[in-house]
């Protein structure tokens, strides 16, 4: 540092002798106005690290400024594309409970309407069978009322049409017990064909079998009757058969009656709980569909507002990177431009303390030597030569070329005041 401020006081001091050798101006006392002019030199340095810094807190505040705003459009970006995210969530999920809800209302009317078709053919096949009873019911009524009328119109009947009638009568019995309706139908036949129940006034033996006979008759050809345990009243007279036999028949009809009247009323009956069922069943079955209709159409909203959310949420990430990457070359700039200040405000800094350094070594070394050192700096000025015994203050002047900042001997200078 020292040598510079020797360097710098040379050339300083050159330029101005140099200066007043070319004006051939009388000697002066031109160290005062060195002086001066280093202050004004140093001042100026100052001057303009001053400017430099004021200008940098200027620059630097609405640098800051800008990244402070920038920021703020970030953390509300930031804040914004939460908001996008929170909503396109909360749409996603509705439609995905949408998603699921449809499927589950497809399958509902799925099933009550599969539950109904099975219902409706159940009772299809059950109104048939229904049919087909109440139809044999008929036969059998329309059997027994033939039995009826045949025995209501004969007054009499011989043993073989007796016997013919109750095995027939028997058969019907045991044919409607098992609903065997089809040995109805041929015992109807086989009845109703039949001549066995017209009255033969004959009542010999002829052309009849021993079975048809039977045994202990009267003209068996097997002896006298046995009538010692025979009790009057005891045998019953065709009147009295006919009547039991006719009581039978109308507690059997009316049963057969009361059958198909219980038929009919069950038959009714499920016709109404099955019409009360398809009615309610439909009616279920349209609120699904309405409800699936507006499950539906809120689909498709739901996917809309979602394309429209995840497209929002898209560029406002997209403006928040873009945000992002300028307040990234913001802050790049400001430490680059803080890094270039910093290093100006150093140079000038740096030359303001060299100034003051210089000043302080001209001061000391120079200006504050008098009227000595001048006279010898005029003497310089006159004929550009030095006394080389002279001396001020103790201090030896050395030959020094100040034009050229060399000694007596060309070398350059490495020391001095």
């Amino acid at each position: 540092m020292r040598l510079t401020v020797i360097v710098t006081l040379s050339l300083l001091f050159g330029c101005i002798m140099a200066a007043e050798a070319e004006a051939e101006l009388e000697a002066t006392y031109e160290i005062d106005n060195a002086l001066e002019a280093l202050t004004e030199l140093r001042d100026d340095t100052a001057l303009s690290l001053y400017n430099l810094q004021k200008g940098w807190a200027v620059v630097k505040d609405g640098l800051q400024d800008s990244e402070n705003q920038l920021q703020n459009s970030i953390n509300q970006k930031d804040a914004e594309c939460a908001n996008l995210d929170q909503a396109r969530n909360q749409t996603q999920s509705d439609l995905d409970e949408i998603n699921a809800y449809i499927p589950w209302l497809e399958q509902k009317i799925a099933n009550i309407t599969d539950s109904l078709n099975s219902l409706l053919q159940r009772r299809c096949d059950l109104n048939k069978a229904f049919l087909d009873h109440i139809q044999r019911e008929k036969i059998a009524l329309s059997l027994l009322e033939f039995i009826k009328s045949a025995i209501q119109n004969k007054d009499s009947f011989d043993f073989v049409q007796m016997r013919k009638l109750n095995k027939n009568f028997q058969q019907f019995l045991i044919a409607y017990s098992a609903h065997d309706f089809s040995s109805i139908l041929l015992l109807q036949k086989d009845i109703v064909d039949s001549k066995d129940y017209e009255v033969d006034v004959d009542f010999s033996t002829k052309d009849r079998t021993e079975e048809e006979i039977g045994t202990g008759h009267i003209d068996n050809n097997k002896g006298d009757l046995d009538l010692e345990d025979f009790t009057e009243g005891k045998r019953k007279n065709w009147q009295l058969y006919k009547q039991e036999l006719l009581d039978i028949l109308n507690e059997l009809q009316a049963k057969i009656q009361a059958n198909i009247k219980s038929s009919i009323d069950d038959e009714i009956a499920a016709s109404v709980t099955l019409a009360n069922y398809k009615n309610n069943a439909l009616k279920e079955i349209q609120a699904y569909e309405k409800e699936l209709a507006k499950a539906k159409k809120q689909q498709v909203q739901l996917q809309a507002q979602l394309d429209d959310e995840q497209n929002a949420l898209t560029q406002c990430r997209s403006q928040d990177d873009s945000l992002k990457n300028q307040l990234q070359s913001l802050q790049n700039e400001i430490q680059q431009r803080q890094a270039e200040f910093d290093k100006k405000k150093d140079d000038l800094q740096g030359q303001v303390d060299l100034f003051n350094e210089i000043i302080t070594e001209y001061q000391d070394g120079i200006f504050s030597q008098g009227d000595d050192f001048k006279g010898r700096t005029d003497d310089y000025l006159d004929n550009q030569t030095f006394d080389d015994d002279a001396t001020y203050t103790g201090r030896e002047v050395p030959k020094i070329d100040f034009m050229n900042n060399q000694d007596a001997n060309g070398s350059a200078s490495s020391g001095g005041f």
